[in-house]
């Protein structure tokens, strides 16, 4: 017999993303930090200084919505910015002392659940399911470089 896989593995993976979210929030909301910032207070790090269009290259987000998150991060004081000397239409962003104190509790805030999330997991399950994840990872990014397969056996056809 062929082995059965959950038909509704996308539910559990749907549920589990929402709760991660959830529990993410609850550390983070004490201290005015949004998960969507974790990926910038990441990628500019203490010391780095980095343009809008570097930070694309790191943070996996469309550009207005990174545009929309450095506006918001700017207006609590999380970043600064500053034009470059050399190029005086790019603009530099660097953590602030507030930025830096929401870097270590957006850490501190992944940390504590990565390791509520892993416990009682061997390190081979964790290995086994990351391999798992991204083979689903790469299987879809496959999938959307493909042109799209119209399912018509599925859909009812309009009737003229």
């Amino acid at each position: 017999m062929p082995f059965q896989v959950d038909e509704y593995i996308f539910d559990h993976l749907a549920a589990l993303e929402r709760m991660v979210g959830r529990a993410l929030r609850s550390r983070l909301d004490p201290y005015d930090v949004r998960p969507g910032q974790i990926p910038v207070l990441r990628a500019l790090q203490p010391t780095r200084t980095l343009s809008q269009k570097e930070l694309l290259n790191t943070v996996p987000v469309e550009q207005p919505t990174l545009a929309n998150t450095l506006r918001r991060m700017s207006r609590d004081g999380l970043i600064s910015s500053r034009r470059r000397q050399d190029d005086r239409r790019t603009v530099l962003y660097a953590l602030t002392e507030k930025g830096l104190q929401a870097h270590g509790v957006a850490s501190a805030a992944q940390e504590d659940l990565r390791r509520v999330c892993e416990h009682g997991l061997t390190r081979n399950d964790l290995r086994y399911f990351r391999k798992i994840l991204s083979q689903m990872t790469q299987h879809i990014e496959k999938d959307l470089n493909e042109p799209a397969l119209f399912l018509a056996d599925v859909v009812d056809t309009p009737r003229s």
